[in-house]
């Protein structure tokens, strides 16, 4: 999609002023054409694993890395792990912490708040991530000290 129209500024600039970008049939399944919407919302996430959440890409800045590899259903489990911990682990996408204030903060990614309904039968967004930050900034998820706000997402396209 993004070669297809490219150049852009963002992805949200294809399908113009009336259309969405996540309305638009883009790819198809047994002659079914699907939006990204359909694909996302009416598939994915209907399958409650918040970890696809980092597995889908809008190639905006702000979203998650691009995987290096397909995904296959054999190893998808551990593939969702570790773009989970890969996104995670990126101060300036998933998660930052400025503990180093008198009022200590995590910054996480607004795909959080976004789809923070998508956690909830994990114990929440904080919980469901523990296992997937750095060691050494789990703690910061048990300090009720710790503020949680949300970065600002650029939607910019990530390629040059």
């Amino acid at each position: 999609m993004v070669r297809d129209n490219y150049p852009l500024k963002s992805i949200k600039d294809v399908g113009g002023l009336f259309k969405s970008v996540w309305k638009l049939k883009v790819g198809a399944v047994d002659d079914r054409k699907y939006s990204l919407d359909e694909i996302e919302h009416g598939i994915l996430r209907k399958r409650g694993d918040p970890r696809i959440h980092t597995a889908i890409v809008c190639a905006s800045i702000s979203c998650p890395d691009l995987s290096i590899e397909a995904y296959k259903p054999e190893t998808l489990d551990d593939q969702l792990d570790r773009q989970m911990r890969r996104f995670l682990a990126n101060p300036n996408k998933g998660m930052r912490i400025n503990a180093n204030t008198k009022s200590p903060k995590i910054f996480l990614s607004p795909i959080f708040d976004w789809f923070a309904d998508d956690f909830k039968s994990s114990g929440g967004v904080l919980k469901f991530i523990k296992p997937y930050v750095l060691p050494k900034y789990r703690h910061a998820l048990e300090n009720p000290q710790h503020r949680v706000l949300y970065m600002d997402y650029n939607w910019s396209i990530n390629g040059s």
